[in-house]
C-alpha cells in the first residue's frame, strides 16, 4: 500500500534496509483481537526503505525522526552524508512525512532537536563543525530544507564529543587537544550565531543542566594533557548566565595518572547518568566509574559507582563510592550477557545495577542497606 510507505532513499539504486514503526495507544483495549491482515486491531504499522541499517531515534510531541550517518557515493569518493526519514505522529498513528539529508556525520541522539517549526542538526564534516538548521516540512511538503547554519565551530583538526539543544540556546563541545564549549544563539532561527566561548583542557561528552534555565552545565568527560592525551574521568560544572562569557565554576579530576585508566559508561550512554537535583544550584550526581592499570593483567582498581555532591558554593565533592565485583563475567557459559548501568534513588536510598548485582545503599549514612545477585542468565551445561 503506497500510503503506508515514506518515499524511498535511492543512492545509486541501492537499499540497504527496511525501517518500520510499531505504534497503538497503550490505554486501548482492543489490540488482543488480530485482523484479516493479520495485524492486531488497535495496532498501526507503517515503514520505509532506508539507506543505512542502523540510526538514532528522535522524537517529539509530533514527529518522530530517524537519523542515520552513512555515505553517498561519488565518483572518486564517498561523502559523509547524514539521513533523515520522518513520522508523523497523531494520535496512537504514525505515517511517513518527510526525508532530508546534511553533510557530515552526527555524534547521537543529543545532536539533534525539533523547536518551534524547525530541525536543529549538529554535524562534523571531516574536523568542519557546524550546527544545521532546516525546516520542517509542512502539509503537502516532504522534504526537510536548509534554511541557516552555524559554521567554524572548534579549532583546525576538531570534532564534536558534546552537544545539548534547550530551545533557544545550544551548547557544543569539540576537541583535539583543548575543550572549547560553546554557547549558540538559536532564539532566531532562521539567523542562528555564536555567542560565546571557553577553552580549557580536556573534554565533555555529556551535558546535563541542573538548573530550570538551562544556565548550569554538569558535564562528566576526560581530562588531556597539552598534547590532548587522554588522562582521565573528570566533571566540570559550567556556568553561561553570561552566555557571551561562560565559565568553568568548577571542576573535579578522578584521576589524571597517565599510568591509569578510567571510564564511564556514562560518556555514551546517557540513562546511566543520575542527577538528583536539591535545589537550583545544589543536587547529588551519581554515575557508573571504572578505573583500571592497563596490563596484561588488566588490574581492576574500582568497578561500581561514583557519588559526588554539585554546588556552585561548595564545588564538586566526593561522596561515596559503591563498589561492584565483577561476579558476572560478560560471557557465562557461551551466553552473552549485558546489563546496563543503571541507578535510582528511591526514598533517600541508592539502588545500584552492575556486574549481576543490584546493590541498595542509605545516601546519608553511606551504608549499605542490602544486595542481590541476580540469577545466572543461562546454562548450557
Amino acid at each position: 500500500n503506497d500510503e503506508d510507505y515514506a518515499q524511498l532513499f535511492s543512492i545509486e539504486d541501492l537499499l540497504n534496509a527496511f525501517t518500520q514503526v510499531i505504534s497503538f495507544d497503550v490505554a486501548a483495549d482492543d489490540i488482543d483481537g488480530v485482523s484479516g491482515s493479520g495485524i492486531a486491531s488497535g495496532v498501526s504499522l507503517t515503514g520505509s526503505f532506508v539507506p543505512q541499517p542502523w540510526g538514532t531515534i528522535y522524537a517529539s510531541e509530533n514527529m518522530l525522526v530517524f537519523a542515520m550517518n552513512g555515505y553517498v557515493p561519488g565518483q572518486f569518493t564517498s561523502e559523509r552524508t547524514v539521513f533523515l526519514l520522518a513520522f508523523g505522529l497523531e494520535k496512537s498513528a504514525a505515517s511517513p512525512q518527510a526525508t532530508g539529508t546534511v553533510r557530515g556525520r552526527f555524534l547521537h541522539e543529543n545532536s539533534l532537536d525539533i523547536h518551534d517549526g524547525y530541525l536543529r542538526i549538529a554535524t562534523s564534516v571531516g574536523t568542519d563543525n557546524q550546527i544545521v538548521v532546516m525546516r520542517v516540512p509542512t502539509a503537502g511538503e516532504n522534504e526537510f530544507r536548509e534554511v541557516a547554519r552555524v559554521d567554524g565551530l572548534g579549532k583546525p583538526g576538531e570534532t564534536i564529543t558534546a552537544v545539548r539543544f534547550f530551545d533557544d540556546i545550544a551548547y557544543v563541545v569539540t576537541f583535539l587537544r583543548t575543550d572549547p564549549f560553546y554557547a549558540i544563539d538559536l532564539k532566531d532561527n532562521l539567523s542562528p550565531k555564536i555567542l560565546g566561548e571557553l577553552s580549557i583542557s580536556g573534554f565533555s561528552e555529556y551535558l546535563h543542566a541542573i538548573n530550570s534555565d538551562k544556565t548550569l552545565m554538569l558535564a562528566v568527560g576526560q581530562e588531556a594533557d597539552d598534547e590532548g592525551g587522554i588522562l582521565g574521568i573528570q566533571l566540570t560544572l559550567f556556568d553561561s548566565t553570561d552566555p557571551t562569557s561562560p565559565k568553568a565554576l568548577h571542576r573535579y579530576v578522578i584521576e589524571d595518572d597517565a599510568a591509569v585508566s578510567s571510564s564511564s559508561t556514562a560518556s555514551y550512554d546517557f540513562k546511566a547518568f543520575r542527577y538528583v537535583s536539591i535545589n537550583q544550584t545544589t543536587g547529588i550526581v551519581i554515575f557508573p566509574l571504572r578505573i583500571y592499570s592497563p596490563s596484561s593483567q588488566a588490574v581492576i582498581d574500582f568497578d561500581g559507582y561514583a557519588v559526588f555532591d554539585v554546588s556552585t558554593v561548595d564545588g564538586i565533592r566526593p561522596r561515596m563510592r559503591v563498589s561492584h565485583p565483577n561476579q558476572l563475567t560478560a560471557y557465562y557459559n557461551g551466553c552473552h550477557v549485558y546489563l546496563p548501568h543503571r541507578s535510582w534513588v528511591i526514598n533517600g536510598d541508592l539502588m545500584t545495577i552492575d556486574n549481576g548485582m543490584v546493590i541498595s545503599t542509605d545516601l546519608d549514612t553511606r551504608e549499605l542497606k542490602w544486595n542481590l545477585t541476580l540469577p545466572k542468565p543461562c546454562t548450557f551445561f
